[in-house]
């Protein structure tokens, strides 16, 4: 045995000279397992090429058009106009943030919207007539699915409508709707989220109502003034404006990120025709069916109006939003100065393309015959979109693997001929190389999970946050010393039946055969994501079919791996720009996803996903390369190390001022707790510290806050008190407020009394009914006793509910009010049902009230904006006043 591996060693580390070819024939006759082995030195240079490729990809994602200017209007009169769109944006940030209910959202963002629809009403043909409707809305809806989540409750919300209609003839019956919200989030100047969308909606009205040619349907531009606070005037306008009626096509505009390229995110639903639209349009097409799976499937910590235009008014659409540089999402550096100015012509561009195209388009007539169906859509690197339906993906993949099975099946017939063994032992030895592919695979994922637990443990689990090139390295690398390690092992240390070129082929066949199991099963289960196993089936049928018909399998130099090697390069690029896409998209919504978030998991298994799909048509060539283990101790191990090396230093700091800061959501609470008498059981005050990633709890910073050192963690607390008595901004915060912390501090200045009366007069029995006075944002937990449950109210006809951290056997009720431009007390009412033996001395309900004065900065205490500035720079700290009270009734 051991000789043998002599020999074998010996010969394999022999690299191919002229002199071996002239030879050839003689040493066959001697050594007739003679191999053609590449030297180990070619192993960099395919390194080289491969990063050179892979920045190709790079640089498809970040590609932008050139930014028109307003002198180059004269030359393109129909075309948008980034520069214009750019200083639009700039004087509408200028007004800062916009927070519902604040004047800047109220009154200077509308005011600003008035002024530049009536400049553009001034400036249009006399074939179209622009329609202004500024409205207010009311009402409430529920957002979730049943029994579970809460009700979003609103007063006097606004939104500025345009409507775009012929100006002579009938009005149109069809309409299209474009939205985008001017309000923001507390802090945030809103530039990507969503100032430059509504610029741009701006400005494609310009562009539509100076063409003389007039629109086949109605367009209703919807700039929406409170998205940010739960949807709600998407909902406003959907249920209750006379303008919602034969909305054929929506294109939603709207922003996770910071600049860059707006993806398209989700399509429909089940409207093939609208991807045909998006495909025939865009003069930049960006999207992908993956992010939709991806979006609705829970792992993007966002919603947006899409869905409410979708559910409640049955509307069809296109969702896009900027994804890039979302490190500066819902945070101060969401400016101007971060938006590249292709940005605006790439977005602008495709916007009024689609905006033109849809409009006159046949499709959006009212009750047209339109084909129906789930779709798979993606953009081939920016150049092109694909779109095709789920029956269509079901015959193309079932093809191609009846086509792969064939083309293996061949390739194995023709390397058994040639070796002189029977065709059972070539598929035997498949059989085995299948086995050992997926324990590589298994121990490579199996690795990095491992490292990932090590990186938590000492302290690095966002090491890689700012610098996303450290990935390669930290799980990248280390997945392909598990994906290789199991060919290297079993050309060295197995006496193989075929030649190693043979044997290396089959662990191609093997990679193949289970990216196409892979990809019959994922389509089975109608999860449309399998179009990235798709592509690359096809392209490896297409390189080993040639190799196969030409019988390059058997070629004495190994001619087969050129064909293999072509047949890669555009998957590798395409793979490459994907893999920029995720982790753009992806790695900074670690950043808020909390501090049990499985993103990071997903993150890990995404990344050896991506490592597979790039690396496992090249890492078992390693087998054709003399001193196999040098290369795979250099490259992979030395990849791996440097990675981990640098993990450790302060380029593995996760956060960057300015650019990638970490984030603090800080309420400055006034707490008053109310026993069943109205007697204050206990009050205080003091800093609530919600946690927004691993990362985020008091020893982080105590070298920088002083106060850290005071915070106290509330867990204790949520056994005894509803949502461990805190007040929650929003229903998704509860998981998370149990890894909350208090800092004890003293009282905020409230502008404005937040209490609970409860309305005796003229109220029945069982009914329960109460005023709320407060800011703008209030959240409501209404929390029944266990036993007892409400059986009607006067929100909605829904009566969902909420399960309380720590309390298992007691449910909640969240409501969220918001009012926008008239702040005014509400009433609420409900009903309980109650055991006949209830004691009178115990409580029936607990009810907290969080009143929330997020656009009150001037009120902050001296004290408060202190400890906020000392903050370290590669902080964001998002913080607000709040009024807390909770009371129990019977």
């Amino acid at each position: 045995m051991g000789r043998d591996l002599r020999r074998r060693w010996a010969s394999e580390n022999q690299p191919w000279t002229r002199d071996n070819e002239a030879n050839e024939e003689t040493e066959e006759k001697v050594k007739p397992r003679r191999e053609i082995l590449i030297p180990f030195w070619v192993s960099p240079i395919v390194l080289g090429i491969g990063i050179l490729m892979f920045y190709a990809g790079t640089v498809a994602f970040h590609s932008l058009p050139a930014m028109k200017t307003l002198a180059e209007e004269r030359d393109y009169p129909d075309d948008f106009i980034g520069e214009r769109a750019k200083y639009l944006l700039d004087e509408f940030t200028k007004i800062g943030q916009k927070v519902v209910g604040s004047e800047e959202n109220e009154v200077l963002a509308v005011d600003f919207l008035l002024r530049e629809i009536e400049a553009i009403d001034q400036s249009r043909h006399h074939a179209h007539q622009i329609e202004l409707d500024v409205s207010t809305h009311d009402g409430g809806f529920f957002l979730g699915s049943l029994p579970t989540g809460a009700i979003a409750y609103y007063h006097e919300l606004q939104n500025v409508i345009v409507r775009v209609k012929p100006s002579s003839g009938p009005t149109p019956a069809a309409t299209l709707l474009v939205n985008s919200h001017f309000d923001t989030v507390p802090t945030s100047p809103g530039a990507s989220d969503a100032g430059i969308m509504i610029i741009v909606m701006l400005e494609t009205l310009r562009k539509i109502v100076r063409s003389p040619q007039a629109m086949r349907h109605n367009i209703v531009f919807l700039f929406n003034g409170a998205e940010e606070i739960g949807l709600k005037a998407a909902h406003g306008f959907i249920t209750g404006h006379p303008w919602r009626h034969n909305i054929t096509a929506l294109i939603n505009l709207e922003a996770t990120g910071s600049g860059g390229k707006e993806i398209l995110f989700q399509a429909g639903p089940g409207a093939p025709w609208l991807l045909n639209l998006y495909a025939k349009y865009a003069k930049h097409p960006y999207g992908a069916a993956m992010g939709e799976e991806l979006f609705q499937g829970g792992f993007v910590p966002s919603d947006t109006d899409f869905r409410i235009f979708r559910d409640f008014g049955g509307v069809q659409g296109l969702d896009t939003a900027f994804p890039y540089n979302g490190y500066v999402y819902h945070t101060k550096y969401d400016s101007i100065d971060v938006i590249p100015d292709g940005t605006y012509q790439h977005t602008g561009d495709n916007v009024l393309s689609l905006v033109k195209g849809m409009a006159n388009s046949p499709e959006l007539d009212v009750g047209a015959d339109l084909s129906t169906g789930s779709v798979i859509f993606f953009d081939f690197m920016g150049w092109f979109m694909i779109s095709y339906t789920e029956v269509v993906a079901i015959i193309v993949n079932s093809l191609l693997t009846i086509l792969l099975i064939v083309i293996v099946g061949f390739s194995i017939y023709l390397m058994t001929k040639a070796e002189k063994v029977p065709f059972t032992t070539g598929l035997l030895e498949l059989g085995k190389i299948c086995a050992v592919h997926i324990l590589s695979i298994i121990l490579g994922i199996g690795l990095c999970l491992l490292l990932m637990v090590i990186y938590k443990a000492v302290g690095r689990a966002l090491g890689f946050y700012s610098e996303l090139w450290l990935l390669y390295g930290i799980y990248f690398s280390p997945f392909y010393l598990g994906l290789a390690l199991g060919p290297c092992l079993y050309f060295t240390f197995r006496k193989l039946p075929l030649r190693i070129n043979h044997e290396v082929q089959l662990f191609l066949h093997a990679h193949a055969l289970l990216l196409a199991l892979i990809m019959i099963i994922m389509t089975g289960l109608r999860i449309r994501s399998a179009y990235l196993l798709t592509v690359l089936v096809i392209f490896y049928c297409a390189s080993s079919g040639i190799s196969a018909v030409f019988r390059l399998v058997n070629h004495r130099h190994i001619g087969w791996i050129y064909f293999h090697i072509l047949g890669l390069v555009l998957p590798f690029i395409f793979f490459a720009y994907l893999c920029t896409i995720a982790f753009t998209t992806f790695v900074p919504m670690n950043g808020r996803a909390g501090p049990q978030s499985d993103l990071d998991i997903l993150l890990v298994v995404f990344s050896c996903a991506m490592a597979l799909f790039l690396g496992g048509f090249i890492v078992p060539l390693i087998g054709l390369c003399t001193r196999r283990w040098w290369v795979y101790g250099l490259i992979f191990g030395l990849f791996s190390v440097l990675g981990i090396i640098l993990l450790a230093t302060p380029i593995g700091f996760p956060y960057r001022a300015d650019t990638n800061p970490q984030r603090y959501w800080i309420f400055h609470t006034d707490r008053v707790f109310y026993e069943l008498n109205n007697n204050v059981r206990k009050t205080d005050a003091g800093y609530m510290l919600l946690p927004m990633d691993s990362n985020s709890y008091p020893d982080f910073l105590k070298d920088y806050v002083p106060e850290m050192e005071s915070a106290v963690a509330v867990e204790e607390d949520c056994t005894e008190e509803i949502f461990c008595g805190l007040p929650l901004y929003r229903v998704g915060m509860a998981r998370d407020v149990p890894h909350s912390h208090w800092i004890p501090a003293s009282p905020p200045h409230l502008n404005h009394s937040v209490t609970l009366t409860r309305i005796t007069n003229q109220i029945p029995a069982e009914r329960m009914a109460f005023q709320v006075e407060g800011p703008s944002r209030i959240t409501l937990y209404i929390a029944p006793a266990p036993g007892i449950v409400i059986k009607n109210w006067s929100f909605i006809p829904e009566i969902p509910q909420v399960g309380i951290p720590k309390m298992p056997n007691r449910r909640a009720h969240f409501i969220v009010r918001t009012a926008g431009k008239v702040l005014r007390p509400f009433s609420f009412w409900f009903d309980l049902e109650t055991p006949d033996n209830w004691s009178p001395d115990t409580p029936k309900v607990t009810i907290a009230v969080s009143g929330h004065f997020t656009h009150y900065d001037n009120e902050k205490t001296p004290e408060f904006r202190r400890f906020i500035d000392s903050f370290p720079d590669w902080t964001d700290v998002t913080a607000w006043i709040v009024g807390y009270r909770v009371y129990e009734f019977n």
